[in-house]
């Protein structure tokens, strides 16, 4: 079965929106609640071969079930509040366990596609963190430095080292 149950999708709901919660700063209004997750969900899992549709499912019960196990409470992530679920997932991900931080790591990077993949969402996280970027992002190769630092003198040292070393290449030639 390549879809998910209702259940499984209430729960994927509580799961995606304590990770990607809204509200989460005054740039960031949106949740990936609000946006369309359950179409999103439905094309992944119909487009991904059976392994990965079904490492999905898995990763959304395991998650969605681990209140009994990690909070030692007899309930579903349905059942708990935003903090629980937010320190839920927190304790999964410092498991000494891979495979249970990989599943909750698993959904973040699905959720990341669809979430910052939204052209909104996107602007407000580039305008954020990047005010130097321009609408057309035009700048990307420059991300995660700030023009005029020492890194981006140290890159263009290293650029002109490469182009004279090139150019000594030809000369030679």
């Amino acid at each position: 079965m390549r879809t998910l149950t209702r259940m499984e999708m209430r729960w994927a709901y509580a799961v995606f929106g304590a990770i990607f919660p809204s509200g989460a700063s005054e740039r960031l209004p949106l949740g990936i609640c609000d946006l369309d997750l359950e179409t999103y969900l439905t094309q992944i899992r119909s487009r991904a071969p059976y392994r990965s549709a079904l490492g999905l499912r898995v990763a959304i019960w395991v998650i969605a079930l681990a209140p009994m196990f990690v909070l030692y409470r007899a309930c579903t992530i349905m059942s708990l509040d935003t903090a629980s679920r937010e320190t839920l997932l927190k304790k999964m991900l410092a498991s000494p366990v891979y495979v249970v931080r990989q599943l909750v790591m698993l959904l973040k990077a699905v959720g990341a596609v669809l979430y910052a993949g939204t052209p909104s969402v996107n602007q407000a996280i580039l305008a954020t963190s990047h005010p130097e970027l321009n609408q057309s992002g035009t700048r990307l190769i420059g991300i995660g430095r700030k023009p005029g630092s020492e890194h981006d003198e140290h890159d263009d040292h290293e650029d002109q080292e490469a182009d004279e070393d090139q150019h000594d290449e030809q000369s030679v030639a």
